[in-house]
């Protein structure tokens, strides 16, 4: 710290002014000097401040947490759905089993842009989040207002609903392409069986992520008459 001028110490008033040279004191050769053009892009960061109250947990960030594994599953569903579609054979699209075969790598390409949606929207969220809570005194109001902003929770919902529902239409996928590798219908006792069976299994998967959410739904709604007046 040091005095503002001469006049706050004549008046008594003991104002200090924090002086901000901690840059100065660690740069060096290489971390002083930048990269060519780099100034033409933003580079400027929130204010650090080492405040035991910015890195507190509250509900926020509880709830949030809840979406690191439904981050990291649609990564897997992703990569799962993306391996699928590069295995397809693209050059044998003629007759029933090239339809089925193209039908399979459209819903196999839908499962895979539904998992990527979900994983940039919680990634962002969780990101944006942590930066705003840890913004300042206020970062835990602001980064509430961003939380329960419109657009975020609306994209937030539509992301976890796309991962969910993207297990049973890869299951669906798999099944199409499971049905023209064992022959189609040239071979109906090999893949007729394994494709009602990946069906029912979509189908099973898809009730099970319905009746949870139903469930879920129910719970929140009393939660909420509980939290009236």
């Amino acid at each position: 710290y040091q005095r503002v001028n001469d006049a706050a110490l004549m008046s008594g008033t003991g104002q200090y002014q924090r002086v901000n040279d901690a840059e100065s004191m660690y740069e060096g050769n290489h971390s002083s000097t930048t990269l060519p053009g780099i100034s033409l892009l933003r580079s400027h960061s929130m204010e650090v401040s080492n405040d035991p109250r910015f890195m507190a947990n509250n509900v926020v960030l509880t709830r949030l947490g809840a979406f690191h594994v439904i981050a990291v599953s649609s990564v897997l569903m992703g990569n799962l759905a993306c391996a699928q579609m590069l295995k397809m054979e693209s050059d044998h699209l003629e007759g029933i089993r090239g339809t089925v075969r193209y039908i399979a790598f459209c819903v196999m390409t839908t499962c895979f842009v539904m998992n990527l949606f979900c994983v940039i929207v919680i990634t962002q969220q969780l990101y944006h989040v942590t930066r705003l809570v840890t913004s300042g005194p206020n970062g835990f109001e602001i980064s509430k207002s961003y939380y329960l902003n419109q657009n975020v929770v609306t994209l937030r919902h539509l992301g976890v609903r796309a991962f969910f529902y993207s297990i049973p239409t890869y299951v669906v996928a798999f099944g199409l392409t499971v049905y023209v590798k064992l022959g189609g219908r040239f071979q109906l006792p090999l893949s007729l069986p394994v494709a009602c069976l990946m069906t029912i299994g979509a189908i099973v998967l898809w009730v099970v992520v319905q009746k949870h959410k139903n469930i879920f739904t129910e719970k929140y709604s009393i939660a909420r008459a509980h939290e009236q007046p």
